[in-house]
């Protein structure tokens, strides 16, 4: 609000006029702000690049969604369903892998098994993005990217061809790659 000569020291006939109020309005999207309230901050969420549905056979040695991964991407993988076995004398599971026997690496040096992360349960979802290192994802994992890279998800056990003759089923996953 302007207030003219308030204090009254103007000679004047009409004293309607000694005010002025504007009141804005902000718009719908804006937030307003009391002095002395809390402060308010916004955190953008991260925009989702692309999210993808894929299928993960049990009896391919590589499954490549041909998605490509930059540097700084967050990425998701989620077990959303079905099951897979590396052998056919034992039960089918899902991502988490075959948690009825301990891992091989647990057992014996792991540079004597055959999986390619010894430490993790046989028949784990892992995977790698153009890197010669795996990492587990199991039924679900998340990860910032530390270098570009092609999406290649497998499962955790012996690559040998009998190895992959034994194997069946499928899961599938949910892929969300945002910036």
């Amino acid at each position: 609000m302007i207030n003219v000569d308030p204090n009254n020291k103007v000679a004047e006939t009409d004293k309607s006029n000694n005010q002025y109020q504007i009141i804005f309005t902000p718009p719908p999207h804006c937030t307003t702000i009391t002095p002395g309230g809390p402060t308010l901050t916004a955190t953008p969420s991260p925009l989702a690049l692309q999210t993808l549905t894929f299928k993960v056979a049990a009896s391919q040695r590589w499954n490549t969604p041909e998605l490509e991964i930059r540097k700084g991407n967050t990425v998701q993988i989620k077990y959303t369903g079905g099951n897979w076995t590396y052998s056919a004398q034992v039960k089918p599971f899902n991502a988490n892998g075959d948690i009825s026997k301990p891992p091989c690496g647990s057992t014996q040096p792991g540079a004597r098994c055959p999986e390619p992360l010894p430490y993790a349960a046989t028949g784990t979802l892992i995977a790698t993005y153009d890197a010669p290192v795996y990492f587990l994802v199991g039924n679900q994992a998340s990860f910032i990217a530390a270098d570009d890279g092609f999406l290649i998800l497998k499962m955790n056990a012996p690559e040998d061809a009998n190895g992959l003759q034994n194997r069946s089923g499928e899961i599938t996953v949910e892929i969300t790659i945002r910036r």
